[in-house]
Parts: C-alpha cells; sequence; structure tokens
C-alpha cells in the first residue's frame, strides 16, 4: 500500500513539474516579437481585411512563418 501511495505521490508531482514547464499564456509559435504591437494598441492591417494583423495571427486565420508580425500572404 505504501509502495502504491508514493507512485502515485511521484507521477503526481512529475505531471505538476510538467505542466508548470508548459506555457499556456502566449499562443504564438514566435514567441515574443517586439516588433508585433498588442491587438489592442490599434496595430496594422496589412492584408485590408477589416482585422488587425495581430488577431489574424493569433486567430489561425493568417500565418506568419518568419515572425514579423505581417501575415504571410502580404510578405512579397
Amino acid at each position: 500500500m505504501k509502495t502504491n501511495m508514493r507512485s502515485h505521490l511521484r507521477t503526481l508531482l512529475l505531471v505538476t513539474l510538467l505542466l508548470l514547464s508548459v506555457d499556456f499564456g502566449s499562443g504564438l509559435l514566435c514567441g515574443s516579437n517586439p516588433g508585433v504591437r498588442p491587438a489592442n494598441q490599434g496595430g496594422p492591417d496589412h492584408n485590408q481585411n477589416g482585422i488587425e494583423d495581430a488577431l489574424d495571427i493569433a486567430s489561425g486565420v493568417s500565418l506568419d512563418a518568419d515572425c514579423d508580425g505581417c501575415p504571410d500572404e502580404c510578405d512579397w
């Protein structure tokens, strides 16, 4: 019984440490990019769809593989 309890506690500890190491906040693959203004600051709309680029990228409507803050469909 004691061994099972220790095993469960170790598993719980490992899962907790794993969850603490995961970044749930950003949602971005590019990490923090100083060239990208937060959407609530009235950022640019390069693809002129009426939605700020930062929102397009964050929601997955547009991709930004080079992490420049401009949707890939606008990169020439």
